[in-house]
């Protein structure tokens, strides 16, 4: 936590900032808010604070009411909106081969990297395979680890049909990464128990911005097991030991676009 700084001219000692702080850092006892003994140690640097405050009167060490994007009133959609465009969204397993520039791939992580975490844990970092070729050369090594896989534990091989994706790829068929033009994987020191929950709401928030972006995705499950049991394919990555992958997505612009939002089943839900 950076120091708080209250500018006295706009606060209105209204408690908001001290009612909305996840630790409770901020006291507030009629004069101007002040943080709590210790607080700088105890600070996620989660600016709710900065956020919540209708006059902008509070800063968080260089984090101020100028440093944050104002919200558009209006500019939420409307519940059945909301509904569409969830439901609207699909596992993309067919794709163009145009690329996706880097610049908008960047955009998609800089919104994904908002998700929420656990403790307000930062410490993802994330690889972008851009170019097809790898991302098929990668992909080979996960067949490798397949038919490793069918000779060594044919019985666990069996339960994942591993001989129906190698039958695929030496059809010409990529049932791993599904000739998608890209793959973005997700991944944090091995030591992050926050991590693998922050990574998966990540690529969740990806996938939905992407799909806003009228782009198409797909969760690479395959890849992702392989990637931590297969070491060819491990070492193909540049990505340092003591590191851990936590996801992996496919990424491209869909070849076909669905007409119709499938049902499912009724969730089944209890009260206590």
């Amino acid at each position: 936590m950076g120091t708080l700084m209250v500018d006295a001219t706009k606060c209105k000692c209204d408690g908001i900032c001290s009612a909305i702080c996840p630790a409770r850092l901020i006291e507030q006892k009629g004069t101007l808010p002040s943080h709590i003994e210790g607080a700088l140690a105890l600070c996620i640097d989660c600016y709710h604070c900065v956020a919540a405050c209708p006059q902008g009167a509070l800063t968080i060490g260089d984090v101020g009411a100028a440093a944050c994007k104002p919200l558009q009133k209006g500019a939420l959609p409307s519940p059945k909106d909301a509904e569409q465009f969830l439901r609207s969204r699909r596992s993309i397993r067919s794709y163009q081969s145009d690329l996706v520039s880097k610049e908008k791939i960047e955009s998609l992580i800089n919104i994904a990297s908002h998700a929420p975490a656990g403790h307000n844990s930062r410490d993802l970092s994330w690889l972008v395979v851009h170019n097809p070729a790898d991302v098929q050369r990668l992909a080979a090594l996960v067949i490798d680890w397949t038919r490793d896989m069918l000779e060594k534990q044919p019985n666990l091989a069996s339960l994942f049909h591993f001989d129906r994706l190698v039958k695929g790829w030496d059809m010409g068929i990529d049932p791993v990464c599904r000739k998608a033009p890209h793959l973005i994987l997700v991944y944090s020191s091995q030591h992050s128990m926050m991590a693998p929950s922050a990574a998966t709401i990540a690529l969740a928030y990806l996938e939905l911005i992407a799909h806003a972006e009228g782009l198409g995705t797909c969760w690479a499950g395959y890849f992702n097991i392989a990637v931590s049991s297969w070491a060819p394919l491990r070492e193909a990555l540049p990505i340092d030991k003591g590191k851990t992958c936590h996801g992996a997505m496919l990424l491209g612009y869909p070849q076909y676009r669905y007409q119709r939002l499938p049902p499912r089943p009724q969730p089944s839900i209890g009260y206590l």
